[in-house]
């Protein structure tokens, strides 16, 4: 089974029960290439009216962590292909920052 590791500090409560769903089939997209599951952020307050981290429907990955430009994008393909349309899915920031950030969004 494919181990998910939660970032201390990160708040877990009120998350979307979309995103728990997704959560197990997410980290076997970094399994698949030998890579670690880090959740860095999930339910925290907001700066931005726009971001969905306020309101439980968020989750942000761990990405510096993976070795080249390849394989970032070979995970993305992978948790685009596992979420489905109701997600928004993006790999975002640099260096230290870098992340995958998973949003449920119906439409």
């Amino acid at each position: 089974m494919t181990d998910i590791q939660i970032k201390t500090g990160v708040d877990m409560s009120g998350l979307a029960p979309e995103l728990w769903a997704k959560a197990y089939e997410i980290a076997g997209a970094f399994d698949a290439l030998g890579y670690s599951c880090v959740i860095t952020s999930a339910r925290r307050p907001s700066g931005s009216k726009f971001s969905y981290h306020g309101i439980g429907r968020a989750l942000d990955f761990r990405a510096k962590h993976i070795r080249t430009d390849n394989h970032r994008a070979t995970i993305l393909a992978k948790i685009i292909g596992v979420c489905g349309n109701e997600f928004d899915v993006i790999l975002h920031g640099e260096g230290d920052n870098i992340h995958y950030h998973v949003e449920y969004d119906p439409k």
